[in-house]
């Protein structure tokens, strides 16, 4: 499964993001996840990452960690083909 996370952060968290992040402390999902890409922009305080995990509860876990810094959005994400499937078993 798949998922595409949208990160936020205020700018009073800024120092304690940066200072985590930089550390690696809890920066990449545990496995059996897999980080697929990670993406920022800094001027916005926005960030987007794209996971694979067999389940979304380890992800939930994870983000957890991040939760007194950091606001986050989870949303599946399929790929062309996944969509494709579904759609040929709906029409």
């Amino acid at each position: 499964m798949k998922l595409m996370i949208i990160g936020s952060w205020q700018r009073t968290t800024l120092q304690e993001v940066g200072g985590r992040f930089a550390s690696g402390e809890h920066a990449i999902p545990p496995e059996p996840c897999t980080l697929i890409t990670r993406w920022h922009d800094p001027s916005s305080k926005l960030f987007w990452l794209v996971v694979d995990t067999p389940d979304a509860k380890i992800i939930q876990e994870w983000l957890s960690r991040w939760t007194d810094i950091i606001d986050w959005e989870t949303f599946t994400a399929l790929d062309d083909q996944e969509v494709g499937e579904m759609l040929s078993k709906l029409l």
